[in-house]
């Protein structure tokens, strides 16, 4: 299956040739717009949470806390991606993974996906410019929850 990894804007350009599944990451505050209609839409999921890691969330001062909404990444988010997947895994031909930018959470969650469910994808396509995968927390929270799930 064919992982595209994209940004935002990009996604919203897209428009699939064959049936795929979409997931949507979008960051705290931040207003989705809808993608192009296509009956190749087998299902569009959507998850909200921010770049920050557990970690560099406790490290904010109690004002940053306040000033800053931060959604973290949880085990069970990582679950909900994996069981909504499992669902249409066998209607889809293709699976788009976006962010804002398309650097961090999509190509650590696509990476993982393809990992996990052994999509066949090259690993090039989900390394950034210094071929080392950014947002580690994402990738290893998922890997975790998917040895859980007995994946």
């Amino acid at each position: 299956m064919k992982i595209q990894i994209c940004s935002y804007r990009e996604a919203l350009k897209f428009s699939p040739l064959v049936p795929t599944y979409a997931i949507r990451i979008f960051s705290t505050n931040q207003k989705p717009i809808g993608l192009i209609n296509s009956p190749n839409w087998v299902h569009i999921a959507a998850y909200t949470f921010d770049e920050e890691s557990l970690e560099e969330y406790l490290s904010f001062s109690e004002e940053e806390k306040k000033a800053i909404p931060v959604t973290l990444f949880t085990e069970t988010t990582a679950k909900n991606i994996l069981e909504d997947f499992i669902k249409f895994k066998d209607c889809c031909e293709s699976m788009l993974v976006h962010c804002v930018t398309g650097v961090n959470r999509s190509k650590a969650i696509g990476k993982a996906m393809n990992d996990i469910l052994d999509l066949g994808n090259p690993n090039d396509i989900f390394l950034n410019k210094y071929k080392e995968l950014n947002c580690r927390h994402f990738y290893d929270t998922m890997i975790r929850q998917a040895q859980k799930m007995g994946m």
